[in-house]
């Protein structure tokens, strides 16, 4: 419409934005999988730690948006692989966390947002329906029992709001709420396909972005001490990119693109 046209940012500039971006998770996929390859026994043992498996979850998103850069007959097929791989590291990061007691922040980014990246990608690959309904539904799954302790821990511990262990409380509602309107608004076979679900997913997605930026405000002091460090600086880039996710719904929900 109209307002789209009129707010729509140039072409050219985004084209270039994505292409950048692509080329580093491309950039990045391969190089872990030539680790993988020289170095097999080390990135088991990375699988095994709850608290460096998130390279491994990282990995495997990597893998889905490479996935959308290839031809159908072959991205489909790394888009499964990638899902596959980030079910069996959900799973051993709850056994290994359960049995090491590691609390859920911040090492469960993004093992725990992965899920719901793969409908976003599979509606660009001709996924089934079925197929993307399941990831969707696998990613709420993770996100429900999340998101309580997630806010919970973030508004009342200093330490974890000064840190990226924000990521649990923004990042899983995002992406339901942007695979919501890349996969299921516009198909009607969609299990998914009703509007309260996407008035849901983007009130939850909205509500925990307030919640993080409430939260990043009321510890701006010790946020900021860390913030442009070496080791946190990079980290901050998931949370930006997640609110970013947040607005895309917004903007999709308000001129029906």
């Amino acid at each position: 419409g109209p307002l789209s046209e009129a707010l729509h940012i140039q072409p050219a500039l985004t084209s270039a934005i994505s292409r950048a971006l692509l080329g580093f998770v491309a950039f990045a996929a391969v190089a872990y999988t030539s680790k993988a390859l020289v170095a097999p026994r080390v990135v088991l043992h990375e699988a095994s730690d709850p608290r460096v498996v998130p390279a491994l979850g990282a990995y495997s998103m990597d893998l889905m948006v490479v996935s959308t850069l290839l031809p159908q007959r072959l991205g489909l097929p790394l888009l499964c692989l990638a899902w596959a791989l980030a079910t069996l590291l959900a799973l051993t990061f709850a056994v290994q966390s359960v049995r090491r007691r590691v609390p859920l922040e911040p090492t469960c980014f993004p093992v725990t947002v992965t899920f719901a990246l793969v409908p976003i990608c599979g509606a660009s690959l001709g996924m089934p329906t079925a197929a993307r309904d399941a990831a969707h539904l696998m990613g709420i799954a993770v996100a429900l029992p999340l998101a309580p302790w997630a806010a919970f821990r973030v508004l009342r511990s200093a330490d974890v709001a000064a840190s990226p262990s924000v990521w649990p409380l923004l990042a899983p509602w995002a992406l339901i709420s942007r695979a919501f309107f890349a996969s299921a608004a516009d198909d009607p076979a969609s299990l998914l396909h009703v509007r309260s679900c996407g008035v849901l997913f983007f009130a939850a997605s909205s509500l925990t972005s307030l919640l993080t930026v409430y939260a990043a405000w009321r510890r701006r002091h010790a946020i900021l001490k860390t913030f442009f460090s070496p080791a946190c600086v990079h980290k901050w880039l998931d949370p930006l990119l997640g609110v970013h996710a947040s607005g895309r719904a917004a903007w999709a929900c308000c001129v029906g693109v």
